[in-house]
């Protein structure tokens, strides 16, 4: 019984912009640093918080006490300043910040180098099919040889050469499509 191929083609690849689109595309959706933005937002806001907290405090209101059977009553008013209580919150919270903001940069700096790489190798196998294609073109194809094999042009070693040549070549074009496939989808991971 036979097996019926019904698609044997790759689905055509739309454009990959260059590496600079790419690379803002892929940091723009990556879910990482939108955490680490996250987290730098939320360190900024505690700073903010340590800084209010180190204002100084106004209390007021009415207050009453008794002390050896005498009452004091009236108009309570008060200042807190609070001078080492939050010094170190502060710095704590400033160190906080910095770090989530070399976090983030350090994640850029190597997602970047990452998508540099998927990039290049997105071209390198680009370059190998166009290069592996224009071998093929070149090459007598099999009718061909097939033809100079009846009329005695060549012989059958030089036959099974070029026919052994011809279909590596064609398996290794095949090998590259399909690694030029999976870079591109690599590429666009961020999309799913």
């Amino acid at each position: 019984e036979t097996i019926a191929l019904t698609d044997t083609i790759y689905p055509e690849v739309r454009a990959v912009p260059a590496f600079d689109e790419i690379d803002s595309l892929i940091e723009a959706n990556d879910p990482i640093v939108k955490a680490i933005e996250k987290d730098v937002e939320v360190n900024k806001s505690r700073l903010s918080l340590e800084r209010a907290l180190a204002l100084p405090r106004l209390t007021g209101g009415y207050h009453s006490q008794t002390l050896l059977g005498q009452a004091y009553r009236g108009v309570h008013v008060g200042i807190t300043i609070p001078v080492w209580e939050n010094r170190n919150k502060m710095k704590a919270q400033n160190l906080a910040v910095e770090y989530s903001n070399r976090r983030n940069e350090e994640h850029r700096v190597e997602h970047r180098f990452e998508n540099k790489v998927k990039y290049d190798r997105y071209e390198a196998l680009n370059a190998a099919i166009v290069k592996t294609t224009g071998f093929l073109e070149n090459l007598t194809t099999v009718p061909m040889l097939n033809k100079a094999l009846r009329l005695g042009q060549i012989t059958s070693i030089d036959y099974t050469n070029e026919l052994s040549l011809y279909y590596s070549l064609k398996d290794r074009l095949l090998e590259l499509e399909k690694e030029y496939h999976v870079a591109v989808t690599e590429l666009y991971k961020f999309e799913l």
